[in-house]
């Protein structure tokens, strides 16, 4: 993550960060451990979170959705019908890799301006413009 150059390359990396691991490790846990480590590479480089974590939750559902152990509903639903693993990664994945890369390119839009950077300057900006303002009035 730290390699990303752009935060919207780093908003697509985290994305597809989180979409594999819960492919592999289920959602939960996936969000549960990437969470700070999400957190501590957005901070320093003063970005909002939001669109990091927003893209870290979805895209660990998306990527849930890919594997029998990905979630406790698809091991039911892969025992239920008796898929093979592979058989369940090759019906579902497609459709999953098709969800999160549409989720994806939403995310970049949605939060746009937050990506361009403008909105984490502008809050710093508001924030030093406070400090002033108190060392003005002591």
């Amino acid at each position: 993550l730290q390699r990303c150059r752009t935060p919207f390359s780093l908003l697509v990396a985290v994305s597809a960060v989180s979409f594999v691991c819960s492919a592999l490790f289920m959602n939960d846990p996936t969000c549960l451990f990437l969470t700070p480590l999400v957190v501590e590479v957005v901070a320093a480089r003063n970005l909002h979170y939001g669109p990091f974590l927003v893209a870290l939750a979805t895209s660990s559902n998306f990527g849930a959705a890919v594997t029998p152990i990905g979630s406790p509903q698809n091991l039911i639903i892969a025992g239920a019908s008796k898929l093979q693993f592979l058989t369940f990664l090759l019906r579902v994945g497609p459709v999953a890799c098709i969800a999160w890369a549409m989720n994806a390119a939403i995310l970049a839009w949605w939060f746009r301006k937050s990506l361009s950077g403008t909105g984490a300057r502008r809050s710093k900006e508001k924030e030093e413009e406070k400090q002033e303002e108190k060392e003005e009035e002591k």
